[in-house]
Protein backbone atom coordinates (compact mmCIF):
# COMPACT_ATOMS: atom_id res chain seq x y z
CA UNK A 1 0.00 0.00 0.00
CA UNK A 2 1.54 3.42 -0.66
CA UNK A 3 -0.57 6.87 -0.16
CA UNK A 4 0.18 9.65 -1.71
CA UNK A 5 -0.85 13.25 -1.70
CA UNK A 6 -4.20 13.74 -4.02
CA UNK A 7 -2.25 16.38 -6.58
CA UNK A 8 0.53 15.98 -8.52
CA UNK A 9 0.14 19.62 -9.58
CA UNK A 10 0.61 22.37 -6.79
CA UNK A 11 -2.54 24.08 -5.63
CA UNK A 12 -1.60 27.61 -4.53
CA UNK A 13 -2.99 30.22 -7.12
CA UNK A 14 0.14 32.47 -5.98
CA UNK A 15 2.43 29.77 -7.38
CA UNK A 16 4.05 30.16 -10.45
CA UNK A 17 5.61 26.76 -11.61
CA UNK A 18 2.68 24.80 -13.81
CA UNK A 19 4.89 21.18 -13.84
CA UNK A 20 4.20 18.19 -11.99
CA UNK A 21 5.64 18.53 -8.29
CA UNK A 22 9.15 17.15 -7.89
CA UNK A 23 11.83 15.66 -5.19
CA UNK A 24 9.47 12.87 -4.42
CA UNK A 25 10.30 11.15 -1.11
CA UNK A 26 9.12 8.22 0.61
CA UNK A 27 8.34 6.80 3.83
CA UNK A 28 7.75 3.74 5.68
CA UNK A 29 4.72 3.37 7.67
CA UNK A 30 2.50 1.40 9.26
CA UNK A 31 -1.60 1.74 8.77
CA UNK A 32 -3.55 0.93 10.98
CA UNK A 33 -6.99 -0.99 9.86
CA UNK A 34 -10.07 -2.32 11.92
CA UNK A 35 -10.38 -5.67 9.57
CA UNK A 36 -6.58 -6.30 9.00
CA UNK A 37 -4.94 -5.05 12.09
CA UNK A 38 -1.50 -2.94 11.07
CA UNK A 39 -0.47 -3.02 7.79
CA UNK A 40 3.14 -2.10 6.40
CA UNK A 41 2.71 0.88 3.89
CA UNK A 42 4.89 3.78 2.35
CA UNK A 43 3.59 7.27 2.07
CA UNK A 44 4.80 9.50 -0.34
CA UNK A 45 5.31 13.73 -0.32
CA UNK A 46 6.29 16.10 -3.18
CA UNK A 47 7.91 19.28 -2.79
CA UNK A 48 6.71 22.25 -4.88
CA UNK A 49 10.37 24.10 -6.02
CA UNK A 50 8.09 27.55 -7.08
CA UNK A 51 6.25 27.88 -3.82
CA UNK A 52 8.07 25.38 -1.04
CA UNK A 53 4.78 23.83 -0.62
CA UNK A 54 5.32 19.96 0.88
CA UNK A 55 2.34 18.07 0.00
CA UNK A 56 1.50 14.98 2.02
CA UNK A 57 -1.73 12.52 1.75
CA UNK A 58 -4.23 14.42 4.14
CA UNK A 59 -1.96 17.88 4.76
CA UNK A 60 0.19 20.62 3.21
CA UNK A 61 3.03 22.38 4.54
CA UNK A 62 2.76 25.64 4.07
CA UNK A 63 5.45 28.14 5.91
CA UNK A 64 5.89 25.62 8.69
CA UNK A 65 2.51 25.21 9.34
CA UNK A 66 0.31 22.16 8.35
CA UNK A 67 -2.86 22.60 6.65
CA UNK A 68 -5.20 19.77 6.01
CA UNK A 69 -7.37 19.32 3.18
CA UNK A 70 -11.15 19.50 3.15
CA UNK A 71 -11.82 15.92 2.00
CA UNK A 72 -11.59 13.43 4.85
CA UNK A 73 -8.62 10.81 3.06
CA UNK A 74 -9.74 7.15 3.35
CA UNK A 75 -6.31 6.79 5.86
CA UNK A 76 -5.71 9.21 8.57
Amino acid sequence: MTLYPPAHHCRNPDCAATGPLKKAEVRQVIVYTQGNGALPAHTVHLYCRGCKHNYHHNYFVQGGKRYYYQNTPKYI
